[in-house]
């Protein structure tokens, strides 16, 4: 069973029932198993060698993406992969795919947000929102779907997808800081009432390409 729910343009997803394959659905932290995958750095992928596993794995977060529906970004260990591969959005509507991904530089303007993640929900049960403290803009380096080096300036919301995505491949829950400031929820659709009362704006700005 799957739960969907828009909160301010960024759309949240849940599954409560797993298995033994994660195709379609997302891991959380409620389960022992699952949250040791999930505070586990994550390794990186061989370009040389294995390129094509990274090209499966993106397409397996894609796949989970297409089942639940539209979705900020979903890094591998969500679906019980440690490898260094995530999606995000970039861009309204454009997703990107980030292999072995890297922040260079960091801005000295840092903005708090509160978010939620995919891994830190449940739809009948307790789930959580953190609020988080980031730099608005940086500089990052990753290898695309195709392989290339790309090096871009990111800021605003896909700044802020970007870190939390990186986040999760070196095994940092948001809701397991001890930096962030952390809300509770009975299930949720409590949750859900409590982001749609920040009224937290979401601004897209256009990435900069530089020179690899």
């Amino acid at each position: 069973m799957k739960k969907i729910f828009n909160t301010l343009g960024i759309l949240f997803f849940i599954m409560t029932s797993f298995g033994n394959s994660y195709a379609g659905s997302v891991i959380t932290i409620f389960n022992k198993d699952h949250e040791k995958i999930l505070t586990t750095m994550s390794t990186d992928v061989d370009i040389e060698e294995s390129f094509s596993e990274a090209q499966d794995i993106a397409q397996k977060l894609q796949k989970t993406v297409d089942v639940v529906g539209p979705a900020a970004g979903l890094a591998a260990p969500q679906i019980a992969i440690n490898k260094r591969v995530f999606i995000y959005t970039i861009e309204k509507n454009k997703i990107e795919v980030a292999i072995n991904p890297k922040i260079l530089q960091r801005s000295i303007q840092e903005k708090s947000r509160w978010e939620a993640c995919f891994s830190s929900i449940q739809e009948n049960d307790v789930s959580h929102a953190a609020l988080v403290k980031r730099p608005t803009s940086i500089v990052v380096e990753y290898y695309n779907a195709d392989g290339i080096k790309v090096k871009k300036i990111l800021s605003d919301f896909a700044a802020t997808v970007f870190q939390h995505e990186l986040d999760h491949l070196n095994g940092i829950i948001i809701s397991k800081e001890s930096n962030n400031t952390l809300k509770e929820f009975p299930n949720v659709k409590e949750l859900s009432k409590f982001f749609k009362a920040q009224k937290q704006p979401i601004k897209y700005s256009k990435p900069i390409d530089l020179m690899v």
